[in-house]
């Protein structure tokens, strides 16, 4: 469901649902429990980190580098 949810909100933007890696998104999901509003703070976080450092894919290493960085959720 996480997975869907990353992807409704990524495309309603404009965005491709291939930025985040399947890998990436089991793991936002185990780090937010599925919580919406996690989801979205979490998610927002890695494609600020990701945009940083110039990366163009979302990557499972990306979202615990991004979780320990930030401290979230």
């Amino acid at each position: 469901k996480t997975a869907a949810y990353i992807d409704y909100r990524i495309t309603k933007t404009g965005g491709s649902s291939k930025i985040f890696e399947p890998e990436a998104k089991a793991l936002i999901h185990d780090y937010t429990g599925g919580v919406p509003r996690q989801i979205n703070n979490v998610a927002t976080a890695c494609l600020i980190n990701a945009a940083a450092r110039g990366l163009k894919i979302i990557t499972e290493a990306l979202v615990n580098e991004t979780m320990a960085e930030f401290s979230l959720p």
